[in-house]
């Protein structure tokens, strides 16, 4: 639980900056209906057979996609180029205190891409006697990173 949640930290904050570099957009809900999103969607769970649940009513809310419009320039090149492209956050499960996401990336050439964010991996030191598990000898130490 922790690692998915320091997981979706890292995400955010890679998300936030990459767009934050050219217009700073935050993310948009999606319209269900729009054909871009239906496509993303399509495609994200066609990848994942059998492992997203059920779009229904209990989980309607939770379970809203959002578009990330991302632009950014070359670092090289002269001029440098823009690139566009369209992250889509499609829901895929949840649990007691976790959400599942998927995410589609549409290229400039119009072609999708299941895509994953590095997580870190990280051990955990309690103080001795902590029954609770709730008093940390020391921050969490990063022993490396993980995709999926």
């Amino acid at each position: 639980m922790k690692q998915r949640m320091l997981f979706s930290i890292v995400a955010a904050t890679l998300l936030t900056t990459t767009a934050a570099m050219a217009e700073d957009k935050p993310a948009e809900p999606a319209k269900p209906e729009d054909p871009a999103i239906v496509a993303a969607r399509s495609f994200a769970l066609a990848a994942v057979p059998g492992e997203c649940d059920e779009r229904t009513a209990d989980n309607a809310e939770m379970g809203k996609d959002s578009v990330y419009p991302l632009t950014w320039k070359e670092s090289h090149g002269n001029p440098p180029a823009e690139h566009k492209a369209t992250l889509y956050e499609i829901f895929c499960s949840a649990g007691a205190y976790n959400v599942f996401n998927l995410y589609v990336l549409k290229a400039e050439d119009d072609k999708l891409s299941l895509v994953s964010f590095a997580s870190p991996s990280f051990t955990v030191a309690y103080v001795e006697g902590d029954e609770t598990l709730t008093k940390l000898k020391h921050d969490p130490v990063i022993t490396g990173y993980d995709t999926s």
